[in-house]
């Protein structure tokens, strides 16, 4: 992929190249001109935040497909249709920030966990994470969960976790008790499989239905939209302080 910096740093070679051979055969208003050209570039390369190789990769994992996993009857939803609708919701956030981003599914298909991980593994990205929406046999309760494999996935999973939980606790529309389920070591193929730190996250429980009923809404204000913001949030938040610094996270390092 051709990243934006590629290309800037390429007009910058093609300006400075045009620069030798206009500069000497222009007057002085030409010369004036050519040289606040070159003050405005070196400007840019000094506070240019991010060079293409600093930029991310962020694997999102819509869960299921194929009208598969939970399932709220009286509102007739499908956690595979939600999860792929937040997961389009978090490239939008994610790309203009400067990550580039894979989804291991970007219809209603169902994926195989093989494919899910090798589709991840395959283009070498930094993170993983897996959006799910939570379901259970007993109707009357709602909360937050995630879940991880080894010590890496873990420090991803808490991350995202500390900004979900409370976030989807405090929503004004929840007038009910939100629980904290925390965190919990799964042995997904998902997770063990993954060449990078990957993180499976239930944010809600869509089978009590005044949760389900939140999620019905589809707007920029709606439930969805806020799942989807705290999943950013704690990806910027993981990369900010585990990624590359002296606290960084090396990786799984699996074969």
């Amino acid at each position: 992929m051709v990243s934006f910096y590629s290309l800037y740093y390429y007009y910058v070679i093609l300006f400075f190249y045009s620069f030798n051979h206009i500069y000497w055969k222009g007057g002085e208003h030409m010369k004036r001109i050519i040289i606040l050209g070159v003050l405005f570039f070196i400007g840019l390369l000094i506070v240019s935040p991010v060079s293409a190789e600093g930029e991310k990769i962020v694997c999102i994992d819509p869960g299921h497909g194929g009208n598969t996993g939970a399932y709220n009857a009286m509102y007739n939803l499908w956690e595979d249709e939600i999860v792929l609708d937040i997961s389009y919701r978090l490239k939008a956030l994610l790309e203009p920030a400067g990550y580039q981003v894979g989804m291991t599914r970007t219809d209603n298909t169902n994926k195989s966990n093989g494919d899910r991980y090798n589709y991840c593994n395959s283009i070498n990205a930094d993170i993983l994470l897996s959006a799910h929406i939570n379901g259970s046999n007993n109707p009357d309760i709602d909360g937050s969960m995630a879940l991880y494999f080894d010590g890496d996935d873990k420090i991803l999973a808490q991350t995202i976790y500390n900004v979900m939980y409370p976030t989807l606790r405090d929503d004004p529309r929840v007038q009910w008790g939100f629980t904290n389920f925390g965190l919990t070591k799964f042995a997904s193929g998902v997770l063990i499989k993954s060449n990078m730190p990957a993180a499976l996250m239930e944010p809600v429980l869509m089978s009590y239905n005044p949760e389900a009923l939140l999620l019905v809404d589809m707007s920029n204000t709606s439930r969805r939209q806020m799942i989807t913001q705290t999943y950013f949030d704690g990806i910027i938040n993981y990369f900010a302080n585990y990624s590359g610094g002296s606290g960084g996270n090396p990786g799984k390092g699996k074969p």
